[in-house]
């Protein structure tokens, strides 16, 4: 699986997958590759991956397609599991590779968590470098919710993943740094090297002295170190050094004050040395080839690099490389030999480096020699591909594991207040459940107005629910008091006006029988207006974050969430003090107390969009004091409140943006 490939997307992992694929199935593997659709794939797969069987992701099918994301990266997570799901069952695969990341295995590994969906086949992941821990060598401290949801996705795959491979060990130092708690599962990650067929890449000639070029290629950000380079090179002209800088690659905003990177290194050039140091556009890969054979110096200046494609084809070319010793490079450069490494991060080594590479020709000639004997060595497409073949293993004749149909009795439970124009709707979609050992409590919380008391009524009058009324004492009283009542070992709740898929009891079993553990369970939620069937928008449950939990509710809705009544009671129900945000807060306690929870990769909730609902009326109205009220409830939640801080910075600047610039 990824999301890019070569040649249609030259990025490290897009070039990854590309001679993976290729180096795989010219071993005999039989090779499925799934990516997004783009022109030019089918080419690609009548050529350089011919005997490769492409597949395609679709955003627009399916439940890739709801309005339900606020995340492109849940959504592009969502294609890929809907895509690979299908094609499993019939293929059964017996390995089946994510990279690292923009989560993209999240809903897979959900999916197997909660369902056993791939149970049969190993769930691996390659690491490329997480986002998020890109987003750690930039620079910039800016949080905003994509960040910290992606950043939980990547987290949680690869705890997920039967497999972890690299291609080095920095990259797994990187991550471990970021992520502490992975350490175990990192520190038995096997390396080895990322292939490229160098077959063929012609040595050309370099310039002439007195026309030194050094060329930098790659995105203009603060990760790639661009700044470091123009600081050495002006530098260096001071020292009288005559060559000129060409800067290749596409603008971006990743420097630390968020601005466009390629403005901030301009106005970083002296006037003297501007026609010295030239910015050029991106260039196709076959133009960046001519260029690279043209350059006497390729300069990686980077804060950080896993195994760089850009440094081994500039090797396989026979160029002289000056790069930062950081991360996967110095395992793939050996320094004087291969390469010429300088200490990452500090101008006056790599203006050293850099110096001696321009001054030295013999110096420049020895490297690239001993560059193209190295690529052609360490990036053996063959030799990668046994060893992926190896190290992944295989899950071949287990079966996909299905556990016994629980007999268990579920209690669903459903606080009423003046809901009576949709409560046997509701009721309904209860009594619809698969699992047939249910039972159904209305609780009542003061209802006056006529049609929700004859609504009521008929209920009853029925046996469609067992009926208990008390006075108004708000939606954390009827919660509390329909737990008393209940007598299953499991509840559901589910509001009066909101609909429940007949499947949902089912799968939230399954789920807790799956993982003993775990104390709850949520679908995901598709809001609608009239028609359960058209969704408006939606919401995805991320499950137990600490840190993210600490400022917004990702755990479960108080409608579809599935728990043990054990665990509700041992944590003394919802609190009855606030009039809103009951479900967070409690999810907040559970949280504390050290419980898990799971989530449903399916949409099994239809929740009403309604002007007169709770979170209409007594939530959004209050949000800044009930979410203060959160906090000093539980003011120990999250484990990183740095992360939690940031993000509610960002939430702030948003909310003031949009008071100030409502369209």
């Amino acid at each position: 699986m990824s999301s890019e490939l070569a040649p249609l997307i030259p990025g490290g992992a897009g070039t990854y997958a590309f001679e993976m694929a290729r180096a795989l199935r010219d071993v005999g593997a039989e090779v499925h590759v799934l990516t997004f659709p783009r022109p030019g794939l089918d080419s690609v797969g009548e050529s350089a991956l011919r005997g490769v069987k492409l597949h395609t992701v679709h955003l627009k099918k399916g439940t890739a397609a709801y309005p339900a994301y606020n995340c492109r990266a849940l959504r592009h997570s969502m294609g890929v599991y809907e895509a690979l799901e299908p094609r499993h069952a019939r293929e059964r695969f017996e390995v089946s590779e994510f990279p690292d990341f923009g989560g993209e295995a999240y809903f897979s590994m959900r999916a197997r968590r909660a369902m056993g969906c791939f149970d049969d086949t190993v769930l691996a992941i390659r690491c490329h470098t997480p986002i998020a821990v890109c987003k750690q060598f930039q620079g910039n401290a800016s949080l905003n919710r994509s960040d910290v949801i992606v950043e939980h996705m990547e987290r949680f795959c690869l705890g997920e993943a039967d497999r972890i491979t690299a291609p080095s060990a920095g990259v797994l130092r990187a991550i471990g740094t970021q992520w502490p708690r992975l350490g175990d599962v990192l520190g038995v990650a096997p390396v080895f090297a990322n292939p490229m067929q160098t077959a063929g890449a012609a040595r050309k000639p370099s310039v002439a002295s007195s026309g030194l070029t050094v060329l930098f290629s790659g995105r203009l950000e603060w990760l790639k170190g661009p700044d470091l380079l123009i600081e050495a090179a002006q530098e260096l002209f001071e020292e009288g050094l005559d060559f000129q800088l060409r800067l290749i690659g596409r603008d971006t905003k990743n420097s630390p004050s968020g601005v466009s990177m390629r403005r901030t290194l301009r106005q970083s050039v002296d006037r003297r040395w501007r026609k010295r140091i030239v910015f050029e556009p991106p260039v196709s890969r076959d133009a960046l080839l001519d260029v690279l054979g043209t350059a006497s110096v390729v300069v990686v200046p980077s804060r950080y690099e896993n195994q760089s494609y850009a440094i081994a084809e500039a090797m396989a070319m026979g160029r002289c490389v000056v790069a930062s010793d950081v991360g996967g490079t110095p395992e793939l450069i050996e320094d004087g030999v291969s390469g010429v490494l300088f200490q990452s991060s500090d101008v006056g080594d790599l203006k050293r480096a850099l110096r001696n590479a321009l001054t030295d020709a013999g110096l420049r000639a020895r490297v690239g020699d001993g560059a193209q004997a190295r690529v052609g060595e360490f990036l053996d497409p063959t030799r990668a591909a046994k060893t992926w073949m190896d190290v992944q293993g295989s899950v071949v004749g287990r079966e996909a594991s299905q556990p016994e149909p629980s007999s268990a009795l579920v209690s669903i439970l459903m606080p009423h207040y003046n809901a009576g124009a949709f409560l046997e709707e509701s009721i309904a979609s209860a009594r619809a459940q698969t699992h047939a050992k249910t039972e159904i409590i209305v609780v009542d919380d003061g209802s006056d107005d006529e049609q929700s008391l004859k609504a009521l009524d008929r209920v009853e009058r029925a046996g469609h629910a067992r009926v208990v009324r008390m006075g108004h004492e708000g939606v954390s009283a009827a919660r509390n008091r329909a737990i008393e009542e209940a007598r299953g070992e499991f509840v559901l709740m589910l509001d009066a006006d909101d609909i429940a898929e007949p499947k949902l009891v089912a799968r939230c079993l399954e789920a807790l029988q799956r993982n003993p553990g775990s104390s709850y369970v949520s679908p995901l939620i598709a809001d609608f207006v009239d028609n359960p069937q058209k969704p408006t928008g939606g919401w995805i449950p991320l499950g137990l974050d600490r840190d993210i939990l600490w400022v917004m509710n990702v755990a479960s809705a108080g409608t579809g969430a599935f728990l043990r009544r054990e665990a509700l009671l041992e944590v003394g129900g919802y609190d009855e003090a606030i009039p809103a945000y009951e479900d967070w807060d409690l999810f907040c306690t559970l949280c504390e107390r050290g419980y898990e929870g799971e989530i449903i990769p399916e949409f099994l909730i239809r929740y009403r969009q309604s002007p007169g609902s709770l979170m209409q009326s007594a939530g959004k109205p209050h949000h800044g004091a009930l979410h203060a009220y959160v906090i000093a409830k539980h003011p120990g939640l999250a484990e990183r409140p740095d992360v939690s801080l940031r993000l509610m910075l960002s939430q702030a600047e948003r909310a003031r943006q949009a008071a100030r610039d409502p369209e």
